[in-house]
């Protein structure tokens, strides 16, 4: 039993920590205060923001123009 704990810990925690980056937080920098908000420069940003309403009530700032015409995309 405590093996297979342990071995599920392993094997979990590190995918846990690479998914960690996945969720709001990312965009291009900041920490979502007011002295540092985060920056929001693509589409995959504001759609990432959209996802995530914990990040809601925090501090954001548009760094560069975004077209959401789903053809300009970079993904």
């Amino acid at each position: 039993m405590k093996r297979s704990i342990l071995l599920s810990a392993i094997i979990l925690l590190p995918l846990h920590l690479c998914q960690a980056p996945i969720f709001a937080g990312t965009y291009s920098g900041g920490s979502g205060t007011a002295a540092d908000p985060y920056q929001i420069a693509t589409a995959q940003h504001l759609i990432e923001m959209s996802q995530h309403s914990d990040n809601w009530d925090d501090y954001f700032v548009m760094i560069a123009d975004v077209n959401m015409i789903p053809d300009t995309w970079s993904w």
